[in-house]
């Protein structure tokens, strides 16, 4: 009985081949929100926001937020990148007469962001140095 205790925490902590897992379903799963999230990390909410939902081009995302992520939420820092890499959630879209659906535009990278957001300049140096 422990045994298969112990196995199902485990398939628990990692996501099911294939499926989709989000940054903030990921973050709901630990009991907390993208917004605490950032606020614990101290990043701009906006570009946590960005990774959620795709906007920002995973292989520019620096080692060192997947590292403090991770902390953050006490899981292991694979887990953690393999989430942030695939974490595309989509708002929900109105419908359009148009025969297309709109496409999204060109991922931002990390320095992008970083540089575009609202943090202080402190903290915009720390999430664009390259120590881990």
């Amino acid at each position: 009985m422990e045994l298969l205790a112990s196995r199902q925490a485990a398939a628990a902590a990692q996501p099911l081949v294939g499926e989709i897992v989000t940054l903030r379903a990921a973050l709901q799963e630990a009991g907390t929100s993208l917004r605490d999230f950032a606020d614990r990390l101290d990043i701009s909410r906006s570009v946590v926001s960005d990774i959620n939902s795709g906007r920002i081009d995973p292989a520019t995302i620096p080692k060192r937020f997947a590292r403090l992520g991770a902390a953050q939420i006490d899981r292991a820092m694979d887990w953690f990148e393999s989430i942030v890499r695939s974490s595309r959630e989509m708002a929900p879209t109105p419908a359009f007469k148009a025969k297309a659906a709109p496409t999204t535009g060109r991922q931002r990278t990390w320095e992008e962001a970083i540089r575009g957001s609202n943090m202080a300049e402190d903290r915009r140096s720390f999430w664009l140095s390259d120590e881990d």
